[in-house]
């Protein structure tokens, strides 16, 4: 009895292990403001067609590699980089963030 419980737990583990290494999980960008982070819309839009042009997909508000993982630190320092830049969004207008420090990354449930 012992050892079906193992097999269970491992079981479980093992699948759980699958679906947090997928290849397209999605990320978003964040912001901290007010002492709170919260999701960029048109930051995560830029990022994901700007630096991710072949690979990366833009849909339900977050950035998902097609055929790759995105990289969670590569992401985030595109956001850092996009956010000071500057970024045009879909109605033409320019958005700059300022102050590096607060400028982040999270995945699609939340920075």
């Amino acid at each position: 009895m012992h050892f079906i419980k193992v097999l269970e737990a491992l079981a479980i583990l093992s699948t759980s292990a699958i679906v947090s290494a997928s290849r397209h999980n999605g990320l978003v960008c964040c912001v901290l403001s007010s002492g709170k982070w919260q999701y960029v819309a048109t930051l995560t839009k830029a990022v994901c067609q700007y630096n991710y042009p072949a690979d990366g997909e833009f849909r339900n508000g977050a950035c998902y590699g097609v055929h790759t993982e995105l990289d969670g630190k590569d992401f985030w320092n595109n956001c850092k980089d996009t956010g000071l830049a500057g970024w045009t969004d879909s109605d033409g207008g320019f958005h700059k963030l300022y102050n590096k420090d607060n400028i982040g990354s999270g995945t699609n449930t939340g920075c």
